[in-house]
């Protein structure tokens, strides 16, 4: 009989061991969330960096509010022109196309949260892509030609 309670009690313990590396070791972006600041001439925007694939896809989807100054900074590793959708957006965004040598290529100001399944594409090739609220591109004087400066990208 106390053989059987040890081996039970090992295979608790391993199970519990088990279930912990499991949990632990997750590709979860939310556990890991990157951020920076960005330099504009008119402010300083935090922003959080979606550079995976999982955490691009899901950009700011389905969050009920962005705070003032704040967005989301799309990284990728080489230029290109990807789409961007409004999927399961609960405010307007303005979009601001940056290239690889952070100036701003181009703007799309004022996207309505009810614009997907429309997809919306830079003016040229692109490195980053920044989420803001509406309006908040006029409101710190962004604009073609702007150059930025990212902390510690």
């Amino acid at each position: 009989m106390k053989n059987s309670i040890k081996i039970s009690i090992i295979i608790a313990i391993l199970t519990i061991f088990i279930f912990s590396l499991v949990f632990v070791s997750r590709d979860d972006d939310s556990i890991n969330v990157k951020t920076t600041k960005i330099s504009a001439p008119s402010g300083e925007i935090q922003v959080e960096i979606a550079d995976t694939p999982s955490s691009m896809q899901l950009g700011l989807s389905n969050r009920e509010t962005l705070a003032s100054n704040h967005g989301m900074l799309f990284a990728y590793t080489q230029p290109n022109t990807p789409g961007f959708w409004m999927n399961d957006m609960n405010f307007p965004l303005d979009m601001i196309w940056i290239d690889e040598d952070m100036k701003v290529v181009g703007i799309t100001s004022n996207i309505p949260v009810d614009s997907f399944p429309n997809s919306f594409y830079p003016p040229s090739p692109i490195k980053f892509v920044l989420e803001l609220n509406a309006g908040t591109a006029a409101k710190m004087s962004l604009a073609t030609g702007t150059q930025l400066i990212f902390d510690n990208f």
